[in-house]
């Protein structure tokens, strides 16, 4: 069922925030379907665009799950500084500002009006600014204790690039509980760069050698500005990783899932082949055999303890 608007709302098991159509689906395809299994009512909100709403309610709804709409403008249509791929991955403008504060009124009054134990939200991986924003409005909007649990998923099909996840993990500076010794997710310089520019989504949408250059040298110093992230010592939020192993019964169920989705959410992802082969990759990454999803549970932060900075490369990781 596809809700008019927040003031619509019920209780809701979970929610789900995704930054547009399907990335939600695409990064947490496991764990909605096992809710699907368990009989748990999920609502899944997207954030930005509304030009494929309908299409979109109508595949949630087949799924066994609600949906919402909030009709944002997505980065390319808020501001033309946002009209290449490079500039929505690396890029910030202060218009962003009155976006990110819509973005978290909004969430806070699903969360108020849902009452929903688990609250779902993107991680930020890849660097699409619509994700970021996302991230840090439900970073801010909930509260952070026995009453919710804040989950940010790992975006993917940027999740798969090696490095990828390490890197946002560094631009937030977020801290490591002492028993997280590894998070599997170590690669040079030239291979994070490499398998980036590589990917699906950004050969897609990178246009021309001027843009690839450009955004090969700002992928290069994204990574080597994170290199002084220590996650036992930063000052970030602390977080918890959250690793699902999915079965082979539920991976050809997602399998099946995501190839009904369509040509555009191919072109982001690749073929089914290439997906496989990089979600076995990634497992591997992680010291798991098969396919796998990580979360990051939002831990409550620990006043006492000294921290210490990293430099923030993500202009929009906070906000003022």
């Amino acid at each position: 069922m596809q809700v008019s608007g927040p003031e619509k709302l019920s209780h809701y098991d979970a929610v789900w925030l995704s930054p547009h159509v399907y990335d939600a689906l695409l990064s947490g395809a496991g764990r909605l379907l096992r809710a699907k299994a368990q009989g748990l009512k999920v609502l899944l909100v997207t954030a930005f665009g509304d030009e494929r709403s309908e299409e979109a309610s109508a595949v949630f709804a087949r799924l066994g799950f609600d949906s919402l709409s909030l009709g944002l403008q997505a980065a390319h249509r808020r501001d033309r500084s946002y009209s290449s791929f490079t500039s929505r991955a690396f890029g910030s403008h202060p218009g962003d500002v009155a976006c990110h504060q819509t973005l978290r009124r909004l969430a806070e009054d699903i969360g108020h009006r849902t009452k929903a134990r688990d609250v779902y939200a993107p991680l930020g991986v890849g660097g699409n600014v619509d994700h970021r924003l996302l991230h840090d409005a439900a970073a801010r909007a909930f509260p952070v204790g026995l009453a919710q649990n804040i989950l940010f998923f790992e975006d993917r099909p940027y999740a798969l690039v090696p490095g990828a996840v390490r890197l946002r993990l560094a631009q937030l500076a977020v801290r490591l509980p002492p028993a997280i010794t590894d998070i599997g997710d170590h690669a040079s310089l030239i291979r994070h760069v490499r398998s980036f520019l590589a990917s699906p989504v950004a050969r897609a949408s990178l246009k021309g050698s001027r843009e690839r250059l450009r955004c090969l040298w700002l992928a290069a110093n994204a990574y080597l500005r994170a290199r002084g992230w220590q996650p036992r010592k930063a000052f970030g939020p602390r977080v918890q990783p959250i690793v699902d192993t999915l079965d082979p019964a539920l991976t050809n169920a997602i399998n099946d899932t995501l190839a009904a989705l369509g040509d555009a959410t191919r072109r982001l992802i690749g073929s089914q082949a290439l997906v496989a082969r990089a979600n076995a990759a990634y497992a591997r990454r992680l010291g798991h055999v098969g396919a796998v999803e990580r979360y990051w549970l939002l831990l409550p932060p620990r006043e006492a303890e000294t921290v210490t900075a990293v430099r923030d490369s993500d202009p929009l990781a906070t906000f003022p």
